[in-house]
């Protein structure tokens, strides 16, 4: 039953990727290392390339299982949980109108950045699950947007293998601690009963001054992972305001 819904959401995840391409998009073939990548970007870039490794390694030893769990934990635990949600407010940003044509022009550059990366983790998800879900996968890989190095058929495409060049241990950190961070205010929220809709304005206390600045630089991410309002990191020594719990 497990597995059954992780296709449901394999096909409604990707079909919801989907939309973000447009009608005349097409990925050029590759990523440049020196493209402008947000921090999401170059998390789920680093994982996704730790996948591909770990599922290559898998296979090597006979070890179906570890092929599955690596596939699975990547596509929905960090793909679809994670990053899918990070993305949403690059493409849907509330201020477009607002601004001016310089702000307009990045925000329209990163949204390609934006596109290249989501095309890149579609194709190489459809790509490493294939041996494990053929049917769906090329069902899928055929709707993926047009690129130079799309194949007539999944079957015939080749099969990823780890960009060293892309992993990155301090960002999956950061990603760790951002992580346990907003588990713990979603946490909060429902102890004290407070609905899932609710966005609370939520106070951060770190000792480490990294970590401060850290979670001040990635304060709007924690807001969006926790589900919550504003996120404000306080300073050394900085008062709890009046009436926080």
């Amino acid at each position: 039953v497990g597995y059954r819904h992780f296709c449901n959401k394999v096909w409604n995840a990707t079909r919801f990727g989907l939309r973000y391409f447009g009608d005349d998009y097409t990925f050029s073939g590759s990523l440049r290392l020196d493209m402008p990548f947000a921090w999401e970007d170059k998390w789920i870039l680093s994982r996704l390339s730790q996948c591909a490794a770990k599922t290559n390694q898998a296979w090597e030893k006979y070890e179906f299982a570890n092929t599955t769990t690596a596939t699975y934990s990547f596509f929905l635990y960090e793909l679809c949980d994670v990053y899918l949600e990070l993305l949403k407010p690059r493409f849907y940003a509330d201020h477009y109108d607002q601004a001016d044509e310089a702000e307009k022009k990045r925000i329209e550059e990163d949204r390609i950045v934006a596109r290249d990366v989501l095309y890149i983790c579609l194709d190489w998800s459809m790509r490493l699950m294939h041996p494990l879900l053929p049917y769906l996968t090329e069902e899928l890989y055929q709707r993926l947007p047009p690129s130079p190095t799309k194949r007539e058929s999944i079957t015939v495409a080749s099969y990823p293998t780890a960009v060293y060049g892309w992993v990155n241990d301090v960002v999956e950190k950061e990603m760790e601690v951002v992580s346990e961070v907003a588990k713990q205010i979603r946490s909060e929220k429902a102890s004290l009963g407070l609905s899932p809709a609710a966005r609370p304005k939520a106070y951060l206390r770190h000792l480490d001054p990294h970590w401060r600045e850290c979670l001040t630089k990635l304060s709007e991410r924690v807001s969006r992972m926790a589900l919550s309002g504003e996120v404000k990191v306080l300073a050394e020594g900085e008062h709890a305001p009046k009436g926080t719990l």
